[in-house]
């Protein structure tokens, strides 16, 4: 009786091999010894996974190995009393490596995954920061590293939790009105955009417009009943990300523009 862990591994073009995949098969195999046995193994690659291996490839043909631990075991009771042996898949061209042309790849399994090509954009760090807004990067970069995880759940949290300390840290800089819930009838404290944007009447009320549309977006009640999708992860993100960076750097500069 044997438990199984597939391994999936990326070799760069300098040599290094990097673990992008692992698979735990969820049952239990039996092998006699001189006798074959078919085995399969599904890899689940996520977009942070697809991404790491574009990374590794570096534009040129894709080599992969798979291993395969192996814990050998009489009855499942011998499951934690059982050394663990390691098993690498060989190919009969490559050796213990598996290749796939660069063109293969490209233009047969990138778009089956779900892979699209993609523009790279400069995404500047938070930094510095004022002491009002601080909490603000944390949650940005906790929904970066949902995001490319897959964590299309956690990236909205997070980005509604930065939304959260925006309003917060705008409030601390004593720029806050009071308004009335129109659900519940009871008075709540908001940031005051117009203050913030030193009386600048159309810019403040355009910027409170996106403000107000993206925490909407945000609420869990939006994406009832259904999975949130890597895109509408992306909008979040982007969109929060451009809006935090937006009103940090306005405080940075301490622009406080008049006039309507």
């Amino acid at each position: 009786m044997s438990l199984l862990v597939g391994c999936l591994y990326v070799r760069s073009p300098g040599g290094a091999e990097y673990l992008v995949c692992r698979s735990c098969l969820s049952s239990f195999y039996y092998l006699e010894l001189n006798r074959p046995r078919e085995i399969d193994i599904t890899f689940d690659l996520t977009p942070r996974a697809i991404e790491v291996i574009e990374e590794l490839r570096e534009r040129g043909d894709l080599w992969l190995r798979v291993g395969l631990y192996v814990k050998m075991m009489e009855n499942p009771q011998e499951l934690f009393t059982r050394k663990v042996e390691y098993i690498m898949i060989s190919h009969r061209e490559y050796g213990d490596l598996i290749k796939i042309a660069k063109s293969d790849w490209v233009e047969e399994y990138l778009p089956k995954l779900g892979y699209k090509r993609t523009r790279l954009i400069e995404v500047p760090l938070f930094e510095p920061v004022p002491n009002e807004l601080s909490d603000v990067p944390k949650y940005i970069d906790e929904a970066w590293k949902h995001y490319l995880r897959g964590d299309y759940d956690d990236t909205i949290d997070n980005c509604r939790r930065a939304m959260e300390a925006i309003a917060a840290g705008v409030r601390r800089l004593n720029c806050e009105k009071s308004e009335v819930d129109e659900k519940t009838g009871k008075t709540r404290c908001v940031p005051d955009w117009k203050k913030f944007f030193g009386g600048h009447e159309t810019l403040s009320r355009n910027f409170e417009k996106m403000f107000r549309g993206l925490w909407g977006f945000l609420q869990p009640g939006s994406h009832a009943g259904r999975a949130i999708s890597r895109s509408e992860a992306e909008c979040a993100l982007m969109t929060t990300y451009s809006l935090a960076n937006y009103v940090i750097k306005t405080v940075l500069r301490g622009v406080k523009t008049g006039g309507n």
